[in-house]
């Protein structure tokens, strides 16, 4: 999580943020984390002294601990990692009818996120990692836990980067981004949200149905574009042009 990102309620949606759909789960779970962070400021600190332990348990494992020395680490590492699991399926839980809600407004769809713990679903955390013990000591590394997290994301009931357009994953990551928008609003005052060339890989209809429901949100909104044939500027906002570090007033 980036300083920045740590005290400002600053929210981004770019030509990159398909990478929340079809990235890898760092993506996904660096959302999430940085989304619970703004409704629940304890969690940072769950979430560095799982990360912490996690480490030592590692170098344990590396080191070729066994018995009592990496059952104490074990016992570390589900105590914070229950904490941080909780933080994460109570943010999920706020967030999933939020997605529900602007997928159907974007995409005439269904959309729906389902949150994968990093260990079977189905179990505890302890039953699995006390499962996983043989695996970690063969491979030396913690095989299961909160640090293998992830979002399953769904259209429709499948599952979305197996057979979406790109246009249909910016528009599912834009009701994700929104959706934390809205879902952290109450504790962030007045966020902030920098929209990055909305128009690209969207249709009119589409680009039509994200700007409107941009114009609802409780947030400041900074849009930027190549030029305005690919944004045409709203009446009554202030419009600004940027070239070569000089910007004015149009």
């Amino acid at each position: 999580m980036a300083a920045l990102a740590e005290i400002l309620p600053i929210h981004s949606l770019d030509p990159s943020s398909h990478q929340l759909v079809e990235g890898a789960p760092t993506e996904r779970r660096r959302f999430l984390d940085w989304g619970v962070f703004h409704v629940e400021h304890t969690y940072l600190d769950s979430w560095k002294r799982y990360r912490r332990i996690l480490s030592q348990r590692n170098a344990a494992l590396k080191a070729g601990a066994t018995g009592a020395a990496l059952r104490s680490w074990t016992t570390a590492l589900l105590e914070s990692g229950g904490a941080v699991d909780a933080s994460r399926r109570s943010y999920v839980g706020r967030l999933s009818p939020l997605i529900s809600e602007f997928g159907q407004r974007l995409l005439d769809q269904p959309l729906s996120i389902e949150y994968r713990a990093g260990w079977a679903k189905g179990q505890s955390f302890e039953t699995a990692l006390a499962a996983s013990e043989r695996r970690d000591l063969v491979s030396r590394t913690t095989e299961v836990g909160p640090h293998r997290a992830d979002l399953e994301i769904h259209l429709a009931g499948r599952r979305l980067q197996d057979e979406a357009s790109r246009g249909q994953q910016k528009l599912a990551a834009a009701s994700m981004v929104l959706a934390q928008l809205v879902a952290g609003a109450a504790e962030a005052g007045s966020p902030i949200l920098l929209v990055d060339d909305p128009a690209a890989e969207l249709d009119a209809r589409s680009l039509g149905r994200l700007l409107e429901l941009l114009e609802r949100l409780p947030a400041q909104i900074v849009l930027t574009a190549l030029s305005a044939e690919h944004l045409v500027p709203a009446p009554g906002y202030p419009v600004f042009h940027v070239e070569r570090g000089t910007v004015r007033e149009v």
